[in-house]
């Protein structure tokens, strides 16, 4: 499969913003349960915001290295001077020497990356397998991503540990505007990814399959779909449709951030569909304004017509947040 590699190409200094962002959801069982990698740039403009401000993005430049395990948060943060970022005369080649170095060809991306003064060290690799085009609305916000199968390692000081599982690499880029974006949000907004482990029913291995919704909730319209992408782990037909449906925990922080601790959501292709339910699987990294990332363990239930309801298990990985409280999802 040959990925839009174009897609992944700087837009720089025609964007005021950009940045890339590489995901590894692991295996359940193993001491890194999940790692979020990125390169941000923005172009300072008085009295404009950029779009990304919704997850937290509003620095001029930085490298961020986040590695969720099940007991702590590990974070390594850079500031990212102009000039530093040299990209190659053909296909996707982003350096920063020594810190960044991310490479696409054909449907395969490899990340290094290291930072920190412990330090923290990311090498990724990531076999593309499905694109998932979140936001396509010209210069205010493009927004794709791809996921397949990932393997690599996460070290942190002397200790390092071989990872596998699924990889999501994405690139985004937009606009600014005359207002905070964050605060502008109408309602709670949560993005799941799935990394689909073992069919239950028949003991098969599903390593690399994935599902990927975002939803957003809002007080008159209730939470409905705001985009979704991958695959449900059995062949189907019909248009794919996800998101997250109620909220079962809720667990508040001082700073007026909350995010859930377990919650269900539902999935849809043709006359199949899928209904999971998630459980949180290390602490909060909290750095969306109002909510952050954390990762999960999930059951989940698939039934078509004329089969027996088939049971898989797997792991993934969430952001949310937005200006409402968590508590105000449900149902």
């Amino acid at each position: 499969m040959n990925l839009p590699l174009g897609d992944f190409l700087p837009r720089w200094p025609g964007s005021p913003w950009e940045g890339w962002f590489v995901i590894g959801i692991c295996r359940r069982g193993s001491s890194v349960r999940w790692t979020k990698t990125h390169l941000f740039r923005s172009r300072r403009m008085g009295g404009f915001h950029p779009v990304s401000a919704v997850e937290g993005l509003t620095a001029e430049g930085e490298l961020v290295g986040t590695v969720g395990f099940a007991d702590r948060i590990v974070e390594a943060r850079e500031p990212l001077v102009p000039g530093d970022l040299q990209s190659g005369d053909s296909g996707l080649a982003l350096t920063v020497p020594g810190r960044w170095d991310l490479r696409g060809v054909e449907s395969r991306f490899e990340l290094g990356w290291r930072g920190g003064t412990q330090p923290l060290e990311v090498k990724l690799s990531v076999e593309g397998r499905d694109v998932v085009r979140w936001a396509r609305y010209g210069p205010l916000l493009r927004y794709l991503g791809v996921q397949g199968p990932l393997e690599g390692m996460v070290g942190v000081g002397r200790a390092a540990a071989r990872v596998a599982g699924l990889g999501v690499v994405e690139h985004a880029s937009g606009a600014r505007v005359p207002f905070n974006p964050a605060r502008a949000v109408p309602g709670r907004w949560h993005w799941d990814v799935l990394s689909f482990e073992r069919d239950e029913t028949s003991g098969a291995d599903l390593s690399g399959v994935g599902l990927a919704s975002l939803t957003l909730r809002t007080k008159s319209l209730g939470a409905y779909e705001l985009g979704c992408g991958g695959r449900l782990p059995v062949e189907t037909e019909g248009k794919l449709s996800a998101r997250v449906v109620e909220y079962l925990g809720v667990a508040s922080l001082g700073d007026g951030r909350s995010y859930p601790l377990q919650w269900r959501g539902r999935a849809s292709a043709g006359a199949a569909e899928l209904t999971y339910e998630a459980r949180i699987s290390t602490p909060l990294s909290a750095c969306t304004p109002g909510g952050g990332f954390v990762g999960f363990d999930f059951e989940a239930t698939l039934n078509a017509p004329g089969a027996e309801p088939r049971r898989y298990t797997g792991s993934g990985f969430c952001e949310c947040g937005g200006p409402r409280h968590a508590s105000s999802w449900k149902g």
